[in-house]
């Protein structure tokens, strides 16, 4: 059982999480760093650009592109925001919503680790974490 879900295997559970998270609008390769810079790390794109047109025709697409395949919730544009990193840190559609015609927030991301290092000592931690656990759960 996977995130509570038993009628996914292990792979079909990471693809579905993938697209939910990452979506086509981060995956699209036209996007770089030049364009990023270029663009005071704001990219806006139209939707037609970003959308991933094979998965419109799957069962159970991912949001991004179940959400455009919806006429009535169907966005014309999507803005990506990034740090100075380049790493995405909102992803917003223009759509007519509830407040009108507008940008809508989708997504926000945020890293809470400077580099790898430290993201790698609170992994380290986290584990022994673990096996502490474990470890008093044996006698059980």
């Amino acid at each position: 059982m996977y995130g509570g879900s038993q009628e996914y295997s292990a792979a079909e559970y990471y693809k579905r999480a993938l697209d939910i998270e990452l979506t086509s609008a981060l995956l699209n390769h036209q996007i770089n760093i030049k364009d990023i810079k270029d663009s005071n790390y704001q990219i806006t794109r139209s939707t037609d650009s970003l959308i991933n047109k094979k998965l419109l025709e799957e069962k159970q697409p991912p949001e991004f592109e179940g959400r455009y395949s919806i006429k009535d919730s169907q966005f014309s544009k999507v803005r990506i925001t990034y740090n100075k990193e380049f790493l995405p840190t909102k992803i917003e559609w223009y759509y007519k919503g509830e407040e009108g015609l507008k940008w809508y927030t989708w997504r926000t991301y945020s890293y809470p680790f400077k580099n790898k290092s430290d993201f790698d000592k609170k992994l380290d931690e986290e584990i022994e974490n673990i096996k502490e656990i474990q470890e008093e759960n044996e006698g059980d």
